[in-house]
């Protein structure tokens, strides 16, 4: 990605939760924390968005340090992502998570049956999962609306089965088809809930990353852009002493140009992989004005481009960034050769200044390419991406 664009960045969500701890029976320690309800603190940005991959790479190497096993909170991720994003980029959010989180903001990881309805462990999983399933699929629908395109990876094998125990005794209550759910949270790879998804193992994740979820990147913080409109407005001194035409005038107005000093360039679209160039040619009013000489100055003012991106809204970039240009003096001998005292009548003695020349800074010419590049017109958006490990379930 950064070697595609240097301004993207990204940033890394580090998704916990409650704590899960049991021990090889299977039962819940003093270090569990199934009876907690999920809350805002369980997620948290370990990488803000950056472009410095060393950052990345550590805190990745560096994240959950004690090694805990977590109810996964998938919602308050996604949630803590959305909040982090900057305004007015392109903004993606990639989840390595891909089953049924543990939790939700105010819903605990252990269930509890029985009581005086009588509910059956079964009865009372699903309830559970339900829950997390609406909370957190309302949560990603929600990425939609602050324009957050998601990208979900889920392995080949889709199953789902959880094993239910008892807290206190470590008794397997219930062996459960958890797949359903999954489908019901993200869709399926044909049909994702949000976003797209893709299907990966250890044999094609290297694909899947550099080929798919790279071009989807580069299509959404590099996607077309149309109605551009550019203003370009020349230095006062080239409009004073410079004659300029255009190689092409196609879709250039240049009626503002003796008056105001610029001219306006119209395109209709570009894709990310398009560009368009404006050629113009400058050359010298009076080639015997020796006031310009030595003298540097630029060759533009300013120029403004308005567009309207792929959400069509409209942007506008400015610039005053310019070229500049430096008229030399050209020199010619004006010693005649020794013992020649005859001059020709269609010969000067004294020096030409041949002020239509700078040697080394204007080409002979008077060509300055004027090149837009769709890749320096968009903006580059921020990627999170979100990392988790696997969780334990059980029943009180």
């Amino acid at each position: 990605m950064f070697e595609a664009n240097d301004k993207t960045k990204i940033g890394i969500i580090g998704m916990n939760g409650t704590i899960n701890d049991h021990d090889e029976n299977n039962l819940a320690t003093d270090k569990d924390e199934g009876d907690v309800p999920g809350s805002l603190d369980d997620a948290e940005v370990l990488v803000m968005p950056t472009n410095n991959v060393t950052d990345i790479v550590t805190n990745l190497t560096n994240m959950n340090p004690e090694g805990n096993s977590f109810n996964y909170n998938l919602q308050v991720a996604i949630r803590i992502a959305k909040n982090n994003f900057s305004d007015n980029v392109n903004k993606i959010l990639i989840s390595l998570y891909d089953n049924v989180p543990g939790i939700v903001i105010g819903e605990k990881s252990r269930v509890n049956y029985g009581g005086i309805f009588g509910t059956t462990v079964e009865e009372a999983v699903t309830q559970h999962l339900n829950k997390i399933v609406k909370d957190t699929k309302s949560e990603i629908l929600n990425l939609n609306d602050n324009t957050i395109k998601f990208i979900l990876l889920r392995p080949i094998d889709t199953s789902f089965d959880q094993k239910w125990y008892n807290a206190s005794t470590g008794e397997l209550l219930l062996d459960f088809d958890g797949s359903p759910y999954v489908e019901d949270l993200y869709g399926t790879i044909e049909n994702p809930t949000y976003g797209k998804m893709y299907s990966l193992d250890d044999s094609n994740l290297e694909q899947v990353v550099t080929e798919n979820i790279y071009n989807d990147v580069i299509e959404e913080v590099g996607s077309s852009i149309s109605n551009i409109n550019i203003k370009y407005t020349f230095a006062q001194e080239i409009i004073d002493n410079f004659n300029i035409t255009f190689d092409n005038s196609s879709n250039i107005n240049t009626d503002t140009l003796a008056t105001d000093g610029y001219f306006t360039w119209n395109i209709d679209k570009l894709d990310v992989s398009q560009s368009a160039t404006l050629k113009y040619s400058i050359q010298l009013k009076d080639s015997n004005n020796s006031q310009l000489l030595d003298k540097t100055f630029p060759v533009s003012k300013q120029v403004s481009i308005t567009y309207d991106d792929s959400s069509k809204e409209s942007n506008t970039v400015t610039s005053s960034d310019s070229p500049t240009l430096k008229l030399l003096r050209n020199e010619v001998d004006e010693t005649p050769e020794s013992g020649n005292t005859e001059v020709n009548n269609n010969e000067k003695t004294e020096n030409t200044i041949d002020n239509t020349t700078a040697p080394g800074t204007l080409p002979q010419t008077g060509i300055s390419p004027l090149l837009f590049i769709i890749m320096t017109l968009v903006i580059f958006g921020t990627i999170f991406i979100i990392r988790r490990n696997k969780f334990y379930k059980d029943i009180k």
